[in-house]
């Protein structure tokens, strides 16, 4: 049986005595474009902090590669797992080229012409941007420099959070395609999280919910409608 590329088994977080997660189970093959799905605080963002690193947690088999994930965010970011966090986390006061070049310092790759280079190839509309400062620019460009930041350090899995986040419609179908395309270029997998049913469910392959600090894995075909009211509206 082939070993997945991520794979978290009963993930579980504690935040003081609420038990947010409870046996979070989920994984991703190598290149897959996987999505999380919940309602708002079921817990998805903190899956995603849990497995970078950035908050404390347990589980009984927490892996990439076969290799297990370490508890500190450098580590965990060096290993191969890169996170673009919701609300994006750039630096106002540094340009996008700055930007990009401090998340490869953070995890010691050279930022040379060429993976400059290699990253304009998978996101040709920043050609433009890479001089001007993230507060300049649009909600949808901005969001393309927050996942091209995770991208530029070559990870083997890219977690976005609530990639529609503060986007209009038009802007997240075009943030989305130019994310799917930039993944499928450079064979990262994807676990993608948003509160947008529909963006995940034409971007992924694979869907998990999250509900009662719990994942399940519907029928695709019937998850669209049923399993998202159920998410959703209880």
């Amino acid at each position: 049986m082939r070993m997945p590329l991520l794979d978290v088994q009963e993930l579980v977080v504690r935040l003081g005595k609420a038990e947010i997660l409870r046996g979070v189970t989920l994984s991703v093959d190598r290149g897959e474009l996987v999505g999380l799905i919940g309602a708002n605080g079921a817990g998805k963002t903190t899956t995603l902090r849990a497995i970078s690193g950035m908050i404390p947690r347990r589980g009984l088999h927490l892996t990439l590669d076969g290799q297990p994930i370490p508890g500190e965010a450098y580590r965990v970011a060096r290993m191969g797992i890169s996170h673009v966090p919701e609300g994006r986390g750039l630096l106002t006061s540094l340009t996008v080229r700055d930007n990009l070049q401090l998340a490869c310092m953070a995890v010691g790759k050279p930022f040379s012409r060429s993976v400059v280079t290699d990253l304009l190839t998978a996101f040709p509309q920043l050609e433009g941007l890479i001089h001007r400062y993230p507060d300049t620019l649009s909600g949808g460009e901005r969001q393309l420099v927050a996942i091209a930041r995770g991208l530029v350090v070559d990870p083997r899995v890219l977690m976005v959070d609530e990639l529609s986040f503060g986007l209009a419609p038009k802007a997240v179908s075009q943030v989305a395609e130019a994310l799917v395309a930039a993944c499928r270029l450079r064979s990262t997998a994807l676990l993608l999280v948003d509160q947008n049913v529909s963006t995940v469910a034409s971007t992924c392959r694979r869907i998990y919910v999250l509900s009662a600090g719990r994942t399940s894995q519907p029928d695709r075909s019937a998850m669209l409608e049923e399993s998202a009211r159920e998410v959703y509206f209880g």
